[in-house]
């Protein structure tokens, strides 16, 4: 059951991002991704990686305090899976 849940998530979002697409044009998106300043890049990406860092840091805090032992890499290696998944579905159920 929950894969079949999950499943139709998945098709629920992509045919929302579908639509979205479809209604603004496939032209201005490109005219506006072609617009956005690439110096801002390299900071978000620091930024971004320090706090995926932080909050799997967290993460293994808050288990090793209840007897869990996983490593920091695994613990990050999840995170950042949850998250992508969250970028994909409504309500960021994959966070």
């Amino acid at each position: 059951m929950n894969k079949l849940k999950f499943f139709v998530k998945a098709v629920v979002s992509i045919l929302i991002v579908f639509l979205l697409v479809y209604s603004i044009g496939i032209g201005k998106l490109a005219n506006t991704i072609s617009g956005i300043n690439l110096w801002y890049m390299p900071p978000l990406l620091v930024s971004l990686s320090i706090e995926f860092l932080l909050a799997a840091t967290t993460l293994k805090i808050l288990l090793g305090s209840i007897g869990k032992r996983i490593g920091f890499w695994r613990i990050l290696n999840y995170h950042l899976r949850s998250f992508s998944i969250g970028l994909l579905v409504p309500a960021k159920i994959g966070e």
